[in-house]
């Protein structure tokens, strides 16, 4: 989330709260309290809080029917005003809609991303499904491919990874990851599945999108010339820090990951920074750079 969003986050938080305890507010306050104009505080109010039960509206004071929220806990509206930062990344919504979207197995890491504005039948279809632990059916086109193939899927969470909606789920037991706009024709079956809550909470805690053929551990030494970047923001899914060498450079550890989200970052940032371990990765990036320069 990037500064701007979580500032606007906080602000939409630090409201709702007080609209939940069953303060009535007043839009200069507010303005006046979160040094941002009128008008800004009005679209907070009128745009992106306007899924909540309102008793007044403005255009002066605003008010809740706390009622209709006496059983919405703070995690609850946290997770909502994060939503509502952010409330254009996500289909038209209703208050069904949003009610789902409230639920934690829909989760959002980054910010730019792609319109989905035309999916939402097919957004709401896959939620239902994760919900209440149906198997689905749905046609798949994979990159480079002409012809959709048939899947069948216990499916566990929608994911928004730097803008792109994936589906996560098991396939014959095994972890998949699909591109959600490349799906078509879902269909929900009759048939239920055991939920796994232990896939639910690697879900929940992993950034890593490629579940399934995952690598335990890749260890790499980051250059300290490169050092600052690692330490502000994880550039790997699942990164650690593991040590500050004498000389500035950094051990770092990635958990659980797919190697196709390690080396192009590898190669991006070459020739600062080395894969440790496994030695089998930093052989390909030799091989590539080797038929890189043969090539040229």
């Amino acid at each position: 989330m990037s500064a701007n969003t979580k500032k606007l986050a906080e602000r939409l938080s630090a409201i709702l709260v007080d609209l939940h305890s069953g303060q009535r507010l007043s839009a200069h306050g507010l303005a006046e309290k979160y040094g941002v104009s009128l008008k800004t505080i009005k679209r907070d109010l009128g745009q992106r809080l306007d899924n909540l039960p309102w008793l007044e509206t403005g255009p002066q004071f605003y008010r809740l029917d706390t009622q209709k929220m006496q059983h919405t806990n703070l995690e609850t509206l946290t997770r909502f005003c994060r939503f509502a930062a952010i409330k254009e990344l996500f289909p038209p919504i209703d208050q069904a809609f949003l009610d789902n979207l409230l639920k934690d197995h829909i989760l959002v890491k980054g910010l730019k991303y792609e319109n989905i504005q035309g999916l939402k039948q097919q957004f709401l279809q896959l939620e239902q499904a994760i919900d209440s632990c149906h198997m689905v059916y749905f046609d798949y086109c994979k990159i480079n491919e002409k012809q959709a193939k048939p899947y069948t899927i216990a499916p566990y969470g929608l994911v928004n990874k730097n803008g792109i909606w994936y589906v996560i789920g098991l396939d014959q037991d095994k972890e998949k990851t699909y591109n959600f706009k490349q799906i078509s024709n879902v269909e929900i079956l009759s048939t239920t599945f055991e939920c796994d809550q232990n896939l639910k909470e690697k879900l929940r805690h992993s950034d890593s999108l490629y579940h399934g053929n995952q690598i335990q551990q890749i260890t790499l030494q980051v250059n300290h010339n490169i050092a600052p970047y690692f330490r502000r923001q994880a550039q790997f899914p699942n990164q650690d820090i593991l040590e500050t060498l004498p000389n500035g450079d950094l051990i770092i550890q990635c958990r659980d990951i797919n190697p196709v989200e390690v080396l192009p970052m590898v190669k991006y940032w070459l020739p600062h920074i080395t894969i440790i371990s496994p030695r089998s990765l930093q052989q390909d990036i030799k091989d590539m750079l080797n038929q890189y320069l043969q090539a040229s």
